[in-house]
């Protein structure tokens, strides 16, 4: 399948969440996680070839947990600012050597319009955002 999303996402392929709440093990703070979005993954591979029950479907996806010193404001922000213009930038960036500075990679990055805002007590245990919860099969490396 083309992966090759260049500057816009535009069949909304890439999911994007942002998960809110407290998490066992884990420091206080948020977690985002970037990965596939299956519904419209799986709509593109059935137009473009049979697929039945036995095919095997592979997602990689990054996990992020962030700790932002209290009080900070920039996720309540950042979610005001996404409400208000409907999109936002995914860019890759490098941190500098004392997390002091952010430069952007690759920039403007890839422009999205679909974002899922979340808390913890709305994922249940074959959600697509379950994995940052470290339960259930996922954390074992499968998911049902």
């Amino acid at each position: 399948m083309d992966r090759g999303y260049g500057q816009n996402d535009n069949s909304e392929e890439l999911r994007v969440s942002i998960i809110e709440g407290d998490i066992d093990g884990e420091e206080a703070g948020y977690t985002v996680h970037i990965g596939t979005e299956w519904e419209e993954t799986y709509r593109k591979l059935s137009q473009k070839s049979k697929m039945d029950e036995s095919d095997l479907l592979l997602n990689i996806s990054r996990v992020n947990r962030m700790n932002p010193p209290l009080p900070s404001v920039n996720l309540e922000r950042f979610k005001e600012a996404v409400r208000h213009s409907k999109i936002f930038y995914l860019v890759p960036g490098q941190i500098s050597e004392y997390q002091k500075m952010v430069t952007p990679i690759n920039h403007p990055g890839i422009r999205k319009s679909r974002i899922h805002f979340r808390h913890v007590d709305e994922i249940g245990k074959h959600d697509p955002d379950s994995i940052v919860l470290k339960t259930g099969d996922v954390e074992r490396g499968y998911a049902s």
